[in-house]
């Protein structure tokens, strides 16, 4: 996993010329480095973030959020509700097995139930 920070570019400066000429007697290699990585474009974001940040907007709209009804025989039902009671039900992703609250499972399940309704149609609950 790793993890994404914003340094402004004016700072990156600064460290890099501390760890060049400040009070070490040889030069720091990470200087070189951060130089270079100074010199590479920006990147966009990745696909992921795009996908979340749209999922997140269609979550925001229309009062969405998402329901995780427990079924017989442990098996679960996940899926999107709109509208401020919820009156508008999309399509549920089915899912049986352990589930914990926030781990990685959860939040795969869950993103594949904002998929499944933003692919398709929200009928009357």
């Amino acid at each position: 996993m790793s993890e994404h920070i914003s340094v402004p570019k004016h700072e990156l400066e600064r460290i890099i010329n501390v760890l060049r000429y400040g009070a070490h007697p040889h030069p720091s290699p990470h200087a070189d480095y951060l130089a270079t990585l100074l010199k590479q474009p920006a990147q966009a974001p990745d696909e992921l973030e795009q996908c979340d940040t749209k999922r997140l907007n269609f979550m925001l709209q229309g009062h969405r959020k998402v329901i995780v009804e427990r079924l017989p025989h442990d098996n679960l039902a996940i899926y999107v509700v709109a509208g401020f009671m919820g009156d508008r039900r999309y399509p549920a992703v089915r899912y049986s097995g352990d589930w914990e609250q926030g781990s990685a499972v959860d939040l795969e399940i869950k993103r594949e139930a904002i998929d499944a309704a933003l692919t398709g149609e929200g009928g009357a609950v």
